[in-house]
């Protein structure tokens, strides 16, 4: 995995905060998603039941509880529930506190690493995004021109995408702020508010269309980690190496949870079963289901693997979750019930990358790692479907099905190259090259009525690459 390097924490002033005018919204509303297909049949797997102690965190209300993994055997993979309300009007008040420390890791490459040999720069259009290394990239979900990247230099900016002939890149906003590397960047499900996660512990809400701040998050003590949106509100849910996750009402800033129960960095995370639970995987080798609600753990997976869990994903609709592990092993959970549904083999280095495609009639999960190897396996059977090894291929960091359809991913890799794969089989459609260095973050979006992938790209090489490529009928 490219080596990210945290910058020296800088001092600055808060934007303004235009949310004094903003009207409380009103409950968002999580519908029950579609009925559940049956799966093969649940195979529940014995571990350490045993619960790691959370920290607490400091003037945070409510207490923990703690589940073990369920043992009722389901009739299918999901049982019909009301609708799950998520309401603001349940903030909790969090006390200020003290200052976060920064963080200044520091890492030095190899001068003994031989040079490189790069392919041709294919990309429709390029631009030097960043000062230092672009880590983060994401495309708007309602205006497919506009992109948004984050960087170790501790700024975000907004971009424009000229599809005129002549394809150009115009910087809209650069969005000033954090004070240290801006890891993570997205766009809420209608594209109305952007934020942006950093090690300098908070989360920024942008609006997209003027580049004003309009809230800042607080609430973490130490790095943020990842972010996530709900997929149907305004509700955002970010992870931190304090060993919590928090919940925010975006357009206002309050906090609506704070979940505390791992033991260590809290990696990665999603909403889970339609957005009814958040799901949340530390480096303390386990994985929790929380309910946003209360705050809650509904279930506990300890020790899940046998190391840190540095990859997760929830299907949009079946109450199914997979985390990959650094001991290159990969686990398949059911959030309702709390039960192991069966452990995937194939991968023999740190699983970067899991990823449903979300499809209803082929449903399919992508899986790679830092060895360089992508599996595609069934859903329904939990069966290898395909398994690519790209040729010269180096470790895989990212990766990403285009939607609608869900049948063509593509993988980014440290070896400066993307490529595009045919999901169903795993046929390479096409090698894009360009970049001088590891490819960090990748995000796609679908255009000319599917018959185009756009791809947006970011490296260590601090560039932004867009790609538009042309797919098989």
């Amino acid at each position: 995995l490219a080596q990210v390097l945290r910058s020296e924490q800088i001092s600055m002033a808060d934007p303004d905060n235009p949310s004094s005018s903003t009207a409380e919204p009103p409950a968002v509303v999580v519908a029950d998603p579609p009925p559940a297909e049956a799966i093969a049949e649940e195979s529940a797997v014995g571990g350490d039941k045993e619960a790691a102690a959370g920290d607490a965190v400091e003037g945070a209300q409510g207490a923990e509880a703690t589940q073990g993994p369920g043992t009722r055997e389901p009739s299918e993979m999901g049982d019909d529930e009301g609708p799950l309300f998520i309401d603001p009007d349940e903030c909790i008040d969090i006390p200020d506190g003290s200052e976060p420390e920064s963080s200044d890791d520091e890492g030095q490459g190899d001068p003994d690493e031989p040079q490189r040999e790069f392919g041709p720069d294919q990309s429709k259009v390029s631009v030097d995004a960043h000062k230092e290394s672009a880590l983060a990239v994401a495309i708007s979900p309602k205006d497919a021109t506009l992109v948004a990247t984050g960087g170790q230099d501790d700024v975000a900016y907004l971009w424009r995408i000229s599809d005129e002939e002549g394809a150009a890149i115009t910087q809209v906003f650069k969005l000033e702020g954090h004070s240290d590397s801006v890891i993570a960047v997205a766009f809420s499900s209608d594209g109305k508010y952007l934020a942006t996660g950093s090690y300098d512990s908070t989360v920024r809400i942008w609006n997209p269309e003027t580049g004003v701040c309009e809230q800042k998050l607080e609430g973490p003590s130490s790095e943020v980690e990842f972010l996530v949106w709900h997929p149907k509100g305004h509700v955002i849910v970010a992870g931190s190496a304090d060993s919590t996750a928090w919940m925010w009402w975006a357009p206002t800033g309050k906090v609506m949870q704070v979940f505390a129960g791992h033991g260590d960095t809290v990696t990665c995370g999603a909403f889970g079963h339609g957005g009814k639970v958040v799901c949340t995987a530390s480096l303390d080798k386990g994985a929790i289901v929380w309910d946003p609600k209360s705050g809650l753990p509904k279930h506990r997976f300890n020790n899940l693997h046998g190391a840190g869990i540095i990859s997760l994903a929830c299907h949009a609709t079946l109450p199914i979750m997979a985390t990959g592990s650094d001991d290159a092993s990969l686990k398949i959970t059911q959030v309702e019930t709390g039960k192991e549904i069966t452990e995937l083999l194939g991968h023999s280095d740190s699983v970067e990358v899991v990823e449903f495609n979300n499809d209803k009639d082929v449903p399919l999960l992508a899986t790679a790692g830092l060895e360089g190897k992508i599996q595609v396996w069934d859903c329904n059977t939990w069966q290898s479907r395909c398994v690519i090894e790209p040729e010269n291929g180096q470790g895989i960091v990212r990766g990403a099905w285009l939607f609608p359809g869900g049948q063509v991913f593509v993988s980014a890799s440290v070896d400066a190259t993307v490529r595009v794969w045919d999901g169903r089989t795993g046929a390479g459609i096409q090698v894009l090259t360009g970049h001088r260095d590891g490819v960090l973050d990748v995000a796609l979006t679908a255009r000319d009525e599917n018959k185009t992938c756009r791809v947006a790209t970011v490296s260590d090489d601090k560039t932004l690459k867009l790609w538009d490529v042309g797919l098989v009928a």
